[in-house]
């Protein structure tokens, strides 16, 4: 199984390709209709501030919710797998260390 970590950017990566397309398609489209009476809207600019304010919430609350998912599976770590990136593979003792009396008793 891969690290969490990985999965979480590999998602975030495609999350960002999904948005890119979607932006360009959003901007394409509208700047191929007809013109209309307002000349505001045909820029680039208002394109993209729409997209923004429209769309973007959209978005950022699947990749919200997808990380929430991805972190309810993939979180967790098992406890045989808890140690398998260390070098020694010893887990610590579950008893705290002794301390020393300073008076050497």
């Amino acid at each position: 199984m891969r690290k969490p970590q990985t999965i979480y950017l590999w998602t975030t990566l495609a999350w960002l390709t999904g948005v890119a397309a979607h932006l360009i398609h959003w901007v394409l489209s509208s700047l191929s209709a007809p013109p209309m009476g307002e000349v505001y809207t045909q820029t680039l600019a208002f394109q993209g501030i729409s997209f923004i304010l429209l769309k973007l919430p959209c978005w950022l609350l699947g990749l919200l919710g997808l990380l929430i998912l991805e972190f309810a599976v993939f979180g967790r770590v098992r406890p045989e797998m808890r140690y398998a990136d260390k070098d020694d593979h010893h887990a610590p003792s579950p008893h705290p260390p002794r301390i020393q009396d300073p008076a050497g008793f």
